[in-house]
């Protein structure tokens, strides 16, 4: 792909940070600069992605984290299409990056301080190497995309088995489908998944954390069923005999996971807050509420119902508001440990409430419901299948993958939109591939014809 090209796909994704005049910001973010500049090991996520923003941003410049992500999206993208469709096509990536990004939210992950960006990017990497016939050299930069985007986040990990298990239960199901994922690919993704589940508490060891993915990772799933209602009901049954310190505060159940994990009025604080005296807890109310039949069919209930309402909840801008208050961790933990970059961060239209984007939200309903109908017209059509044949293993592994996110983090936290938003435009990419490997055929049997034509004009025997 030449270079300029990529440029200026890398240029459209970052169109909402440009607008903003500085990366998108998230409450989450000020905890990702402070892991990654002091170094620590946060209590309720993986450091990884805070030094991978220390190192991209050159220890000072932000923008050259999201020129990154926007870099590594724009070129994924691209090189998937071309191989999914036959056709290598540098304007292809002009025109995935204009959709991504101005029909859906790819721009807006790519343009934050956040590792939303890649989520889509362990969707496409997976079906890159499961999906299309790739060169050495295209499977090893695909993997190694993988490992970053499954190292950066816990919940990647999480789609990267849920994915893995589709592609193998396929297999399984469908012996004498036309398509079935080769096992060496399989077993490749499941090697790049277990050393990306390794990598992050090898790191948290070496850095005097632990060995282990999140110490605090529990508060999520009590938060969950604090949300759902299973907590009090657990703590309702349990509390006679039990001695949690959780039972003291089962008035002021039900709440939200996000109440649960942050409000200072919230029981996980009453009780001593991020502990591991509470962690300790938490493990044993979880273990509590699976051991019976119908407490584990319950959480199976509960997850199912909150994965329906994820896959509405795709708002790319909802989440977007100002964040200049001295107290937000993100305004606090930029000036401390990216001073020359706080002027422009305080300047910014995000942090002056002056970032008016929703008009995208409406924009990207109408894109998916075309997508959707793209997808359901060629999928109809045996001709259409038979001409995208070897782009509908990709297309279809996309669209999974947007489903499995939903499912993934609907289980474990609140449904939001922010869960879903960095993964839906997919579908539009899906849509775009299939059709586009339908044009290439296309093309392809229009020049076959017209060279038989042609050699039948200049071939006196074929006059007769």
């Amino acid at each position: 792909m030449p270079w300029l090209t990529l440029a200026a796909a890398a240029a459209i994704l970052l169109w909402p940070a440009v607008l903003n005049g500085y990366p998108l910001v998230y409450d989450d973010t000020g905890t990702y600069i402070l892991s990654g500049f002091h170094p620590e090991v946060p209590v309720d996520r993986p450091v990884t992605y805070g030094l991978f923003l220390r190192v991209a941003s050159a220890g000072s410049q932000p923008w050259l984290v999201v020129v990154a992500q926007a870099l590594l999206l724009a070129w994924a993208l691209q090189r998937a299409f071309s191989l999914a469709t036959g056709r290598s096509s540098p304007g292809a990536a002009v025109a995935l990056a204009l959709a991504g990004a101005c029909l859906g939210g790819a721009g807006i992950a790519a343009s934050e301080l956040m590792p939303d960006v890649f989520t889509a990017l362990v969707i496409v990497s997976m079906a890159a190497v499961l999906g299309l016939e790739l060169s050495r050299r295209d499977l090893v930069a695909f993997g190694a995309l993988l490992w970053l985007a499954l190292v950066v986040h816990l919940s990647h990990l999480n789609l990267a088995v849920a994915l893995l298990l589709l592609a193998g239960g396929w297999n399984l199901a469908a012996r004498r489908a036309r398509f079935r994922f080769a096992p060496r690919r399989l077993a490749l993704i499941a090697v790049i998944t277990a050393s990306a589940w390794l990598t992050i508490p090898t790191t948290h060891a070496l850095m005097g954390g632990g060995f282990t993915l999140a110490r605090g990772g529990t508060v999520f799933l009590v938060g969950r069923m604090a949300a759902n209602g299973i907590l009090a009901d657990v703590l309702g049954a349990r509390c006679a005999e039990a001695r949690w310190r959780l039972c003291a505060y089962q008035d002021r159940l039900p709440m939200t996971t996000d109440e649960f994990a942050w409000s200072p009025s919230s029981p996980l604080y009453l009780t001593g807050g991020w502990t591991d005296e509470n962690f300790a807890e938490f493990r044993d109310i979880l273990r509590a509420s699976v051991r019976t039949r119908s407490g584990l069919a319950r959480h199976v209930r509960e997850a199912a119902s909150a994965s329906a309402q994820q896959l509405l909840l795709v708002s790319p801008t909802r989440w977007i508001r100002p964040l200049a208050d001295p107290s937000f961790y993100a305004v606090a933990e930029t000036r401390r440990w990216l001073p020359r970059a706080f002027p422009a961060y305080m300047r910014a239209a995000q942090q002056r409430g002056a970032l008016h984007l929703r008009w995208l939200d409406e924009v990207q309903w109408v894109a998916l419901a075309l997508a959707a109908s793209a997808l359901g017209v060629a999928g109809a059509s045996r001709a259409a299948r038979s001409a995208a044949a070897r782009a509908w293993p990709f297309a279809a592994l996309l669209v999974a993958g947007t489903v499995s996110n939903a499912v993934v983090c609907a289980s474990l936290s609140n449904p939001q939109d922010r869960y879903q938003y960095r993964v839906v435009y997919l579908l539009l990419i899906a849509a775009m591939t299939v059709w586009g490997a339908i044009a290439a055929r296309a093309r392809t049997v229009e020049r076959v014809a017209a060279g038989a034509v042609g050699a039948a004009r200049t071939d006196p025997g074929a006059r007769g």
